[in-house]
């Protein structure tokens, strides 16, 4: 596999329903939603995600590994593409590994988080979490992504 691969079908797969499993969710005009696990099926599905997580660390190191199986194409401004990130690995493999594993401890608090039906230090680790995946992407894949500036006079919303 991959990186490419293992980042969609291990890491993101398995990171987005962690973060969507704690956490408050307004609705205009409807109030407030705390959403967390609350029953063992809900914590134990919650738990084989960070499970695969925590485990797709070691998967992300193995030497050889290639970025994508067919080119890809920049997403925009200061966004590497395919070919761009394989030489930013070939060059900096000790720097990748080192930012792929630091997933590994942040994965480890997600487990011991479900481990102890603990939603507050889930939600905490989720945000440790998020910051090992950008630091990673911002070295690797969009480390000069061109942001464009917020209007000075947004619509308002719907």
């Amino acid at each position: 596999m991959t990186l490419q691969d293992l980042m969609r079908n291990e890491v993101d797969a398995s990171a987005d329903p962690i973060w969507e499993s704690v956490g408050t969710i307004s609705v205009r005009g409807q109030g407030s939603e705390e959403r967390q696990p609350r029953t063992e099926e809900q914590w134990s599905a919650v738990r084989q995600h960070a499970v695969v997580l925590l485990e797709s660390t070691n998967l992300l190191v193995i030497p050889g590994r290639k970025v994508a199986a067919k080119p890809f194409a920049a997403d925009g401004p200061g966004v590497f593409d395919s070919s761009q990130i394989q030489d930013r690995l070939d060059h900096h493999r000790d720097e990748f590994n080192a930012l792929a594993l630091a997933m590994r401890p942040a994965a480890a608090r997600i487990l011991a988080a479900i481990d102890a039906r603990d939603p507050a230090a889930l939600l905490a680790a989720g945000e440790v979490l998020d910051a090992a995946c950008e630091a990673c992407h911002l070295a690797n894949w969009y480390p000069h992504e061109v942001v464009p500036p917020l209007p000075a006079d947004p619509p308002p919303p719907p």
